[in-house]
């Protein structure tokens, strides 16, 4: 996913590939690789 905010009123940007698993029966959110 990609977010978008402001900081100190500056636009940036967080580009993450996440990775989920089952557990359970559920999807759980495992871990991130950030993107550039």
């Amino acid at each position: 996913f990609r977010a978008h905010y402001t900081d100190d009123g500056r636009p940036d940007s967080l580009h993450e590939k996440s990775r989920f698993a089952r557990h359970d029966g559920a999807w759980v959110y495992t871990t991130a690789v950030f993107v550039d």
